[in-house]
């Protein structure tokens, strides 16, 4: 660490223009899995499979090849040097999303590019943004700065949402969704400002490792291995989960696109309650506490949410409720798992370590979606009974990822498990 360099750096200052790097950075990203992205590719014909593999399967498997490659080199050539291309992709990337309206006969095509666009650039910040902001944060204090981050940008999106919701309550013109398009670029080019005003503290390069000493050295910490095989099990499961939901919602609750987007800042809401919970369980006790509590409670609402239809209250009460609690946990255990990366790692490798956990996730992420996409095709229109209830293909998706969770809950019990007199550090 350049020690002139950090007596220089004003923390306060920097630490707030990394909340306002990701209060306009997160909303474009946010608006690609909020519903706002399903109902523009519903909108021009694509089916339940291409949404899957338009927003999940293709933009992950892009992850998964480049984000290990992209990681090692900023660790030698400087985390911002690469970051910065984000704000070069980004806004390209939503202005190619925004030309595919225009040629309805390759939307598929288009569409795609411009997400794949937008998953490079992505993948620019996101190999190193952990590495470049963990040196401004007080290890004490880093569950609560995180709650305060995702608290920050997840109310920007939840106003947005609300927004964009009220103007498909009016409308649902093809020029509602562009002039939203539009603004996700203008936000993307604002995001670059702050960005530029963030220090990059660790700018030595001769302590990062080859990319195969790295692999190497990474492999015998044990409890990263542990952290790793968990959040590939959590982005197996929870990565379609959020697809699957609004499809669920459209194909079978009949929800119009006011109520898809209406779900999704209510789902916004539960996020944000859970930033602050994750946050306080984080610091007060231990990321592992946090994930054997999480994937259990996860577990009983997916098994809610599979009896959705059968509650005896209206369909959007029920969703809504749920929604609102599951995204709670869902939120809280990712607070624990950013925390627990920025510990596990130790510092000459920290973006190559963060990001190879991230790569897990990323893989999880690719081989569910397949599954999922592949699931609903093969699947779609049949019903099962149970109990003489009636449940569709999603319902029955969702049981098998309940049952899934709690296979993870299991074995986060016994991978996180502290040894007898152990003191816990937490983050």
């Amino acid at each position: 660490m350049n020690k002139s360099l950090k007596g220089s750096i004003n923390y306060t200052a920097a630490r707030k223009n990394i909340i306002w790097c990701q209060c306009t950075g997160m909303l474009p990203l946010m608006f690609l899995i909020n519903g706002f992205m399903l109902n523009y590719c519903k909108k021009f014909g694509l089916s339940d499979s291409d949404v899957m593999l338009s927003l999940t399967v293709l933009p992950n498997i892009l992850m998964v090849l480049l984000i290990l490659p992209v990681a090692n080199l900023s660790d030698k050539f400087g985390k911002k040097k690469l970051g910065n291309l984000t704000n070069i992709l980004c806004p390209i990337a939503y202005l190619i999303i925004l030309s595919a309206s225009y040629f309805k006969e390759n939307f598929l095509l288009i569409v795609s590019t411009g997400l794949i666009v937008y998953q490079l650039g992505h993948i620019f910040t996101v190999s190193n943004w952990f590495a470049l902001m963990e040196p401004l944060i007080e290890k004490g204090k880093r569950g609560r700065f995180l709650a305060v981050l995702r608290t920050s940008w997840q109310v920007i999106a939840l106003i947005a949402t609300m927004l964009s919701s009220w103007a498909f309550s009016l409308s649902d013109d093809s020029n509602i969704y562009r002039s939203i398009i539009i603004i996700l670029a203008i936000f993307c080019l604002i995001r670059a400002i702050f960005y530029g005003r963030i220090p990059e503290v660790q700018t030595s390069r001769e302590k990062a490792n080859k990319f195969s000493d790295a692999c190497k050295h990474l492999l015998h910490n044990k409890k990263y291995i542990y952290f790793c095989i968990f959040c590939f099990l959590i982005a197996f499961l929870g990565s379609s989960l959020a697809t699957t939901l609004n499809l669920y919602q459209i194909g079978a609750l009949n929800f119009s696109e006011s109520n898809v987007l209406t779900i999704s800042y209510i789902n916004m809401t539960g996020a944000t309650a859970g930033f602050w919970l994750g946050g306080w369980i984080s610091d007060k006790y231990s990321h592992d506490r946090l994930f054997k509590i999480s994937t259990l409670v996860i577990t009983f609402f997916l098994i809610c949410f599979t009896f959705t239809r059968h509650f005896p209250v209206s369909y959007m009460l029920s969703t809504a409720l749920i929604a609102f609690l599951i995204n709670t946990w869902i939120s809280a255990m990712h607070i624990g798992i950013s925390g627990e990366a920025m510990h596990v790692v130790d510092e000459r490798d920290k973006s190559f370590g963060i990001s190879l956990s991230f790569m897990q996730m990323a893989l999880g992420t690719s081989v569910s979606s397949i599954l999922c996409m592949k699931f609903l095709e093969i699947y779609q229109g049949r019903t099962y009974l149970l109990m003489n209830l009636e449940f569709n293909h999603y319902e029955a998706l969702l049981a098998i990822m309940a049952g899934f969770m709690l296979l993870i809950s299991i074995y986060g019990f016994f991978a996180f498990r502290q040894p007898p007199n152990t003191k816990v550090l937490t983050t």
